[in-house]
């Protein structure tokens, strides 16, 4: 049966072939050399083989690193925010409810009242006073708010724009100049600044203008898109699917994950969590694959928008028999917070795969 392959190179991501051919199926140990196929040189194979896994292994300590930055950056972005949320609060609270920022002198307190403003004759200066410091607790607290919850549930936001990871940095700069020139918290500001700075460094992020210097002409300095940082996600995911490794395979999995399978197979339908599943995809396959050979999965990825990336893959599989399969199969997978949230997989065809499957399990 002629059908179509459609094969991607993944290199600084762009693709950098597509190419029509046979699906292949081989059964009962045929090598499948009758479609046109030729066999590779083992010793290739061998160095290729090395190759990958030298590679693949740096990739994943790569990426482990990345997390780990991406998460002590989380923590101290929402420790800053939190404690110019407590500076902010305090504040409120200080201005309509005690008398800590009113004058000693009652007497400036009454020429206050009594003196209006040159911008505005209504409005006294005691009323201005009153307002100014409300509107400055208020914007400590909107400020605080609005990063803590990038911190806690937007994190790839502030990754791919520079401009926001270090607007905290310059804002708390101006709070803890204005606090060592007209007296405040100085402290309170030099820490959570502090804490916005290194969050920014961690982030992997420049000042603004230094980035736009690296998207313009220096290619080795630019950060890798979304898409990139998910198709190198996804290929860490199949590779530890291939090795059997469960850690590397938990940690790139939200806990909430979900995978949806085609109801037509013995493993059909949808499975929630990270824990195996009794009648699972791995509890179906992996006694069918007893040797790396069966393990490899070949994973392409095809296309890459936003939190979504598309691999094609191969189903293998070898039955106490001999028979043996080999179906390319389509995933579609979903990333959120850089990590899969959900996956569902499309089959060309599904009866064989039932059809072998079946005859195995006898």
């Amino acid at each position: 049966m002629i059908g179509f392959r459609i094969t991607a190179t993944i290199r600084e991501g762009t693709c950098c072939r597509v190419q029509r051919g046979h699906g292949r199926r081989a059964e009962n140990g045929k090598s499948g050399d009758s479609a046109g196929y030729s066999v590779p040189d083992p010793r290739a194979a061998h160095t290729t083989s090395a190759r990958q896994q030298k590679k693949s292994g740096c990739e994943t300590v790569d990426r482990r690193e990345r997390l780990n930055e991406s998460m002590l950056a989380r923590i101290l972005i929402a420790f800053g925010a939190a404690l110019l949320g407590l500076l902010g609060s305090i504040h409120v609270i200080a201005t309509f409810f005690t008398n800590k920022l009113d004058p000693r002198d009652p007497a400036t307190i009454a020429a206050m009242k009594a003196t209006g403003l040159v911008l505005s004759g209504p409005t006294s200066l005691w009323n201005a006073w009153i307002g100014l410091n409300a509107s400055l607790g208020l914007s400590l607290l909107l400020f605080a708010t609005t990063y803590l919850l990038l911190a806690v549930g937007q994190t790839s936001l502030l990754r791919g724009s520079p401009t926001l990871a270090w607007l905290p940095v310059t804002g708390g700069e101006a709070f803890l100049a204005i606090a060592l020139r007209f007296g405040g918290p100085i402290i309170g500001f030099a820490v959570a600044t502090a804490c916005f700075l290194v969050a920014a460094l961690a982030l992997g992020s420049g000042p603004p203008s230094q980035n736009t210097h690296k998207a313009n002409g220096d290619p080795q300095g630019q950060m890798l898109s979304k898409e990139q940082e998910n198709s190198k996600a996804i290929l860490a995911i199949f590779r530890a699917i291939e090795e059997r490794d469960d850690r590397p395979f938990r940690a790139l999995l939200l806990p909430d994950f979900e995978i949806h399978w085609p109801r037509s197979l013995p493993y059909g339908g949808t499975f929630r969590g990270v824990e195996p599943q009794p009648r699972g995809w791995g509890a179906t396959w992996q006694p069918l694959q007893p040797t790396e050979a069966e393990r490899k999965m070949d994973p392409q990825v095809i296309a890459a928008h936003g939190d979504d990336v598309v691999v094609l893959w191969h189903q293998r599989g070898r039955s106490g028999d001999g028979e043996s399969i080999d179906e390319e199969v389509l995933g579609l997978y979903s990333f959120r917070e850089e990590k899969l949230a959900r996956a569902q997989m499309f089959y060309f065809d599904t009866v064989p795969v039932a059809d072998f499957l079946r005859r195995a399990q006898h």
